[in-house]
């Protein structure tokens, strides 16, 4: 019987490497960003307009809601699922709670700063345009934004949750690993934390082609911080660290 678990992490935090790690465990499949969310709310859209509130069929609807996860995962041969996304915002917590009750999340988390920096340096955003891409990013829609937003929402209605810091992920991994496997209600057993390939899971690695540069390549070796001169204007680094949740 598979278990389903949700990764709130903010981009450029390391969930990439998270995933690499955990996914070395035969039984623990963490996901790429997950389509399920827009899955869910696109199901739900369908069933607010005109078409069905004339037909309401509701058990013939819900034998598709209530197994997007079942379906969705038929092939996959792992049994501890953590499905990557921003789960924990209230509209997607709406759309979860049917289906998973009690749901528990890893949070990973870095400064906003770093995040938003790394942003600009891989995609070498030029300094007269970080404002405006910022902005995009942190917008309610954006990439960081809603990820904020999910975070921000696990915490405040107290759902089930463990906090992993980018820098104790890199630093102390073992401890780390140990903390989340616990969290997973797994035995601890001892591997090599080094990173050998790319992240891979049911079989798919990443596909980067479609972006300027290789956004999901891990660096060979052992997990260790990495840090980028910091390129944000004080305005923006002040609004980081004011919008930061933890």
């Amino acid at each position: 019987m598979k278990n389903y678990y949700f990764l709130s992490g903010l981009p450029r935090a390391g969930n990439t490497l998270l995933g690499y790690l955990l996914n070395k465990h035969k039984d623990i499949a963490l996901t790429s960003n997950s389509l399920l969310p827009d899955i869910l709310f696109s199901l739900y859209k369908i069933k607010h307009q005109e078409i069905f509130l004339n037909f309401p069929d509701e058990k013939s609807f819900s034998g598709i809601y209530d197994n997007v996860f079942k379906n969705y995962f038929k092939d996959w041969k792992e049994n501890k699922i953590i499905s990557r996304g921003p789960w924990g915002t209230k509209g997607n917590l709406i759309l979860l709670k049917p289906l998973i009750k009690k749901p528990k999340f890893i949070i990973l988390h870095r400064p906003l700063e770093e995040c938003l920096n790394s942003f600009v340096t891989v995609n070498k955003i030029k300094n007269k345009d970080i404002e405006k891409y910022a902005d995009d990013l942190l917008s309610p829609y954006g990439i960081l934004g809603r990820t904020l937003q999910s975070t921000q929402n696990i915490i405040a209605t107290n759902q089930d949750h463990i906090v992993i810091f980018y820098k104790d992920l890199v630093t102390h991994t073992e401890r780390e690993m140990k903390k989340i496997y616990k969290y997973l209600d797994l035995k601890y057993k001892k591997f090599n934390f080094n990173v050998e390939g790319e992240f891979e899971t049911n079989g798919v690695q990443y596909n980067d082609d479609m972006y300027d540069s290789p956004i999901h390549k891990l660096e060979r070796g052992k997990p260790r911080e990495f840090k980028t001169k910091n390129k944000l204007p004080k305005a923006l680094l002040k609004r980081c660290r004011e919008e930061d949740v933890l």
